[in-house]
């Protein structure tokens, strides 16, 4: 029984797919983003550009962040 859930949620994929293209692509960046804030703490004093986010958290925390959305996407995805 449960090799057929596995077939299902694979078939889902495959027919939404060719609509969800740009989704399943833009997952990449998010976790590029969470991986660069997670390994690189000192982010946010490289650039005043990132002086507001840098008031409401600090990078580790951001990065968190980030990989919480990427998983949510990616669950609401499949």
């Amino acid at each position: 029984m449960p090799h057929r859930t596995v077939l299902r949620i694979g078939q889902g994929i495959a027919e939404h797919f060719p609509v969800r293209v740009s989704e399943w692509i833009m997952l990449i960046p998010l976790m590029g983003w969470a991986w660069t804030l997670l390994l690189d703490p000192g982010t946010f004093d490289k650039s005043t550009s990132f002086a507001e986010m840098s008031r409401w958290a600090d990078e580790i925390t951001w990065s968190w962040v980030c990989f919480l959305a990427a998983f949510l996407r990616l669950a609401a995805l499949v």
